[in-house]
């Protein structure tokens, strides 16, 4: 229950101690700010006291990173073995895990049965373009599809690419859910552009975002 925080509890607590969570460091901040100097306690967020980053804030947080900086405040205070042996096998676990390993990889496909197992496919020589939904997967597999657009944009970038290629004709792979979501203005401004583009309304039966 980090909202709202109840302040004499916070002041209490606060004697003394640091806060790392973002969630309450914003209230921590706004409830100690007139406390007078000599009493105000430093709040530590994504930087020390010397301004630099006690936790990285891109990328994701192993388990070492995190124990890594706990200890690094803790350190200043009290030390013991167990807390040694703790960090070394944090560490030298995430040493473990950064190594290479060689995997096979099993691209993700359609169910057995799916209607964009035989949809997704182009005529011989031709290309098309993929969008949002399941048919996105179709770029890896034998279908010569490339690139995707965003939701309600699938095949409005082929009007900037035309005069720039000597491809006439490309198929755009288009989800019935999209189409009636929001595809029609991107239909629309092909049509306005004059582009050669044909659109395949994949079918679904059904307007929902499928395998996201």
């Amino acid at each position: 229950m980090s909202w709202s925080l109840e302040p004499i509890a916070t002041h209490e607590f606060a004697k003394g101690l640091e806060e790392k969570r973002s969630i309450v460091e914003d209230q921590l901040t706004g409830q100690l700010y007139n406390w007078p100097v000599d009493e105000r306690p430093r709040v530590i967020d994504e930087l020390d006291e010397h301004s630099h980053d006690l936790l990285s804030s891109l990328s994701e947080l192993t388990s070492a990173m995190v124990v890594r900086a706990i200890c690094s405040r803790i350190d200043r205070f009290y030390t013991s073995k167990t807390i040694e042996e703790h960090l070394a096998f944090f560490e030298a676990k995430e040493k473990r895990l950064s190594i290479p390993r060689n995997v096979i990889s099993r691209l993700s496909h359609y169910c057995s049965g799916y209607p964009y197992n035989t949809s997704t496919g182009v005529p011989d020589g031709n290309i098309a373009f993929a969008g949002i939904g399941c048919h996105y997967m179709a770029q890896w597999m034998d279908r010569n599809t490339k690139t995707y657009a965003q939701m309600g944009g699938e095949g409005a970038s082929w009007i900037g690419q035309v005069p720039f290629t000597n491809t006439k004709h490309v198929f755009q792979n288009l989800g019935d859910g999209t189409y009636f979501h929001s595809a029609l203005l991107a239909i629309r401004a092909t049509i306005a552009a004059g582009v050669s583009i044909t659109y395949k309304i994949l079918y679904n039966d059904a307007v929902v975002m499928i395998g996201e």
